[in-house]
């Protein structure tokens, strides 16, 4: 008796220590996407076998089954961990990896998959980071205005995310809105350290180049890396947030993601 609670109790410490490994593992797949040293399907795929086999109601692989089959296998036949956000994103990885539309559909899945406070994208403070990467996705597949709507949810949940801000200048760039993409880029520089700021003041400095701002006043601030200067040229970031009251579902509707007539 004494041996089976000494183990129990061997089992709850050991548990949250599995499940930081299994969740480090995810993260280092996502950011592989675009840190790669030479090919990122290779390296990302082994990444997510890894996190599989941390996972532990995840399916065995069957023979020389690749490990997007099995993710897709084991998200078709439910469960707890099939049908939580870290598989949706998973999967959603090596579809975008392989140039596929059901990316889109993943990272939704992502966004309406239930809480679980154990998992790495299923908590409510990763709820930001979901709404990011479906904004990626979309603005990589150019529907920018649609991404603005993603960050826009992205910057609700999180106001001072920097990646989302930026992001959110980019696709402002795009449209393209240069004065927009430049308020989004000025509340990006005010949140990050000095060592990640040369590549948000060059994307700046691009957008300004289109809307420099009445006898050039924005352009000089900009070239006196003036902060407090741009801000009060430039105004808020996000004037206004149209979908700040939505649930997750009627703004995925919204972007086309889910279909009106669904529930």
């Amino acid at each position: 008796s004494s041996s089976s609670s000494s183990s129990s109790s061997g089992d709850t410490k050991r548990r949250p220590a599995a499940n930081v490994r299994r969740n480090a593992l995810l993260l280092r797949a996502v950011c592989l996407l675009n840190e790669a040293e030479k090919d990122a399907l290779v390296e990302v795929s082994a990444c997510l076998v890894l996190w599989l086999s941390a996972c532990e109601d995840a399916p065995a692989a069957d023979g020389e089954e690749k490990v997007g089959a099995r993710i897709a296998r084991w998200r078709a036949g439910g469960g707890v961990g099939a049908s939580g956000a870290d598989a949706a994103v998973a999967q959603g990885l090596l579809h975008l990896l392989h140039g596929r539309e059901e990316a889109l559909q993943a990272f939704s899945d992502a966004l309406l998959a239930p809480s679980d406070e154990t998992s790495c994208f299923g908590p409510e403070h990763r709820r930001a980071a979901k709404w990011n990467m479906l904004g990626a996705v979309l603005a990589n597949r150019n529907r920018h205005k649609h991404a603005l709507v993603a960050y826009e949810q992205a910057l609700t949940a999180q106001p001072h995310y920097a990646r989302a801000l930026t992001n959110l200048g980019i696709a402002q760039q795009a449209l393209p809105d240069p004065a927009a993409a430049a308020a989004a880029f000025t509340a990006a520089l005010e949140l990050v350290p000095d060592w990640s700021s040369p590549v948000i003041w060059q994307m700046l400095q691009k957008a300004i180049q289109e809307q420099p701002g009445e006898g050039g006043a924005i352009a000089e601030a900009a070239n006196q890396k003036s902060l407090p200067r741009l801000r009060e040229l430039l105004g808020p970031a996000l004037p206004q947030q149209r979908c700040s009251s939505m649930s997750a579902t009627q703004v995925l509707k919204e972007i086309g993601l889910i279909p009106a007539a669904a529930s």
